[in-house]
């Protein structure tokens, strides 16, 4: 129907008189169901001493393989890190999942096993800090949702509306690039 209303993000660039132009990837972060996420997992988060750290993992894209080298620059960077609560996503790869589970999956750290109820708005939630790779607007979106800290983990090949995105919420001052420090 020509008078529905399409949401899209700054960086998408269609435009029209039935075009809402919002910061970031629309998402379905508010405060009620990141409460209600905090409360439904407890049971894996309320234990961790913190500050707890979010970890979301994107992977390969239209535009760019995750590659094998990515995958361990992200492990050498994170792992000096405690207290993490770590997801991928089904673009992560197998064998990139395993890497992660294997070397950051040391105690003190939650890696979500793909096969519990998904615990990611509960990780958010939880978070006082939340670093996510460059490569998924909609999990940078989802962070930066939440009003936390959110860092930017760096991805080769990021495309051009990854990038605006990015810029657009660095300038917001809603993200910024990870240099190994946390702060608030």
């Amino acid at each position: 129907n020509q008078f529905d209303v399409v949401a899209v993000p700054l960086h998408d660039p269609s435009r029209g008189s039935n075009v809402l132009v919002t910061t970031a990837t629309p998402n379905r972060i508010t405060a009620e169901s990141l409460a209600k996420a905090k409360a439904e997992f407890a049971h894996l988060f309320e234990k961790m001493t913190g500050p707890r750290i979010a970890v979301l993992i994107g992977g390969s894209t239209k535009s760019h393989k995750f590659t094998a080298d990515e995958a361990h620059d992200l492990v050498t960077m994170l792992a000096p890190i405690p207290n993490l609560m770590i997801t991928t996503s089904r673009r992560t790869g197998a064998e990139k999942d395993r890497l992660f589970r294997y070397t950051l999956g040391t105690a003190g750290n939650y890696i979500w096993d793909g096969q519990s109820p998904n615990p990611y708005q509960g990780m958010l939630a939880w978070a006082d800090y939340i670093l996510v790779t460059a490569d998924s607007t909609a999990m940078i979106s989802d962070a930066a949702t939440t009003g936390k800290p959110v860092y930017i983990l760096p991805m080769n090949g990021i495309t051009r509306r990854q990038k605006l995105l990015v810029e657009n919420l660095k300038t917001r001052g809603a993200v910024r690039d990870f240099d190994g420090a946390l702060t608030p």
